[in-house]
């Protein structure tokens, strides 16, 4: 393996996304500068730069999302170059299969690790359970399939799913030249070891292959099935493209790794974004990766709700906890190209910087009610720029689904509604990483058991019940301030807030809860419409939604 002589990234892509933003960013604040300086106040003028700020931060991910899609359908070669699964056979070589679990053992996505049609693999069961009902389990699997399968536990959980990964790789025998990881939710292809080894094998300075997913159809609850398009679609329009203009990660599952580039790592960071941290050290090293879309992997969608909120939990600890360590030094490695850093930075910081959506919205919604002429003063090209970038996440959507306008508006209603309904928990989990220093892995798989009586006044990995209560307190005076300010945008956001109580309260299919689920998305377009067309309302009410390019998936 030669990690030396990396070809360089391309450059346009990026060098389109930062220019049109840092000339979108000057004319914003030549609007700006006039009401900063006839504004008395300090407070005032605090408030103002803050709105200018968070504009301009909207902007920078609203064209993120713009430059992705835009090269994804104009250079559709690019995202494959290189991908492509050789067609000469190539010659076999051992590969261990590690299969992660820990309370959430899947029976059908263990067999597909176990039904590749390949001649030289073995499974390893990484079984981090607890109960002793899923140790059971995982041993009866283990009992079927003894010969190609075989269970690895430890006494303690130290390093998380990392800790998990290294005690394996100390205990398997040598011999072995990839490792392939698969979650206990995920669905290998029979030929995924073929097709990604012969991959690696055609390209050896490639220490990882990153396969490609979608939702498995077999999750099969209806927030899956409501919301599982997004798998498909962020992995079309937001990853393949990076192997030639961007930086592809490991999302550690679904993945081929060279045991040579792991060795040379010393085995998986033990943080909670293990994935992401091996791929900082590996680069760090001289080592990449690239996804591969000849080979399609299935993972679960969030089951319900509350899981899609634990999710998001970890996110926002993971991210916070790889930035401190493991992005922050990254960034002053000189043998990183410039574009791989800047990649890297805009999303890694992504899932943090959502926590500011909410403040955001209420800050630009009060300044505009307060100061007239700062609207006033707002040019049309500035006005039209925040609505282009706010509604950027959605563009992939309608390019892939224009020929399914029901299903299209569909998924961009509950897409919009459940990561909305989430802006109180961005910030509340960004607090408490800032506060404690101090990650947490939540298992998404896991069983969730609602909260006694007695505790009411708790908070779980998803924020309930506690949580719950805050944002109905919140949303009340929201509304009213988007009443009292004529914003039906904000008063669509504020309605969000109610959607994980009344998910606590009713079910995600109640009636309650499916007449709410349209509503965020039904305001943010009636407040956009009325105010462009009609001039009914803040002419710029859609300001408020500066943030949502960076809240968005």
């Amino acid at each position: 393996m030669n990690p030396e002589g990396l070809p360089s990234k391309r450059t346009s892509m990026y060098c389109a996304i930062v220019g049109v933003w840092a000339i979108a960013s000057t004319l914003l604040w030549l609007d700006v500068t006039p009401s900063l300086r006839i504004t008395v106040s300090a407070s005032d003028q605090l408030a103002i730069g803050l709105m200018a700020l968070g504009l301009d931060l909207g902007w920078l991910y609203g064209f993120y999302h713009l430059g992705l899609v835009v090269f994804t359908r104009l250079r559709p070669q690019a995202a494959v170059r290189h991908s492509r699964i050789p067609s000469h056979k190539a010659a076999s070589h051992p590969i261990a299969v590690f299969h992660t679990v820990c309370d959430d053992f899947q029976p059908d996505a263990a067999l597909s690790c176990v039904s590749q049609e390949y001649p030289e693999f073995h499974v390893y069961l990484l079984d981090d359970s607890s109960t002793e009902d899923s140790k059971r389990r995982v041993d009866d699997f283990g009992r079927k399939f003894e010969k190609l399968v075989t269970i690895i536990r430890r006494t303690n959980r130290i390093g998380f799913k990392a800790g998990n990964l290294n005690n394996a790789l100390s205990k398997i025998p040598g011999g072995y030249k990839y490792i392939a990881l698969a979650d206990s939710d995920t669905f290998l292809p029979s030929g995924f070891l073929r097709a990604t080894s012969r991959l690696l094998d055609s390209n050896a300075p490639t220490g990882f292959v990153q396969a490609v997913h979608v939702a498995n159809l077999s999750s099969g609850r209806e927030f899956a099935h409501d919301l599982e398009e997004i798998v498909r679609i962020g992995w079309t329009y937001y990853q393949l493209i990076r192997n030639e203009y961007g930086f592809p990660m490991c999302y550690g599952h679904g993945a081929l790794i060279r045991f040579e580039a792991l060795s040379v790592a010393s085995g998986f960071p033990e943080i909670v974004s293990e994935d992401i941290a091996l791929t900082l050290k590996l680069r760090k090293l001289g080592i990449r990766g690239i996804f591969t879309s000849d080979v399609i992997c299935g993972e679960d969608y969030p089951s319900d709700y509350h899981s899609f909120r634990k999710r998001l939990s970890r996110w926002v600890s993971a991210d916070m906890e790889c930035f401190r360590k493991e992005l922050l030094p990254f960034l002053f490695v000189k043998k990183v190209d410039l574009v791989e850093k800047l990649d890297a930075v805009i999303r890694g910081l992504k899932v943090p910087l959502a926590s500011m959506f909410l403040p955001l919205a209420v800050t630009i919604d009060l300044v505009l009610f307060r100061h007239p002429g700062v609207e006033d003063r707002m040019s049309a090209r500035i006005l039209f720029i925040s609505l282009v970038t706010c509604l950027a996440p959605y563009f992939c959507f309608v390019f892939d689904m224009v020929s399914r306008p029901k299903r299209l508006f569909f998924t961009v209603s509950h897409l919009t509604a459940v990561y909305c309904s989430c802006a109180l928990l961005y910030i509340v989990r960004v607090v408490e990483a800032l506060l404690l220093r101090r990650s947490y892995f939540y298992v998404t798989g896991a069983k969730y058991t609602r909260t006694s009586g007695k505790r009411r006044l708790t908070m779980n990995e998803a924020g309930y019940p506690l949580l719950g209560i805050a944002e109905i307190a919140l949303s009340l005076p929201l509304i009213a301030i988007g009443i009292y300010t004529a914003n039906l945008v904000l008063i669509g956001l504020s309605a969000s807030l109610v959607l994980a109580p009344m998910v606590y309260a009713f079910g995600w299919k109640s009636r309650w809860t499916s007449s709410l689920i349209h509503v965020p998305l039904i305001f943010m377009l009636m407040g956009i419409l009325l105010s462009c067309f009609y001039g009914i309302g803040s002419k710029a009410q859609w300001l408020v939604l500066a943030g949502l390019s960076i809240l968005l998936f």
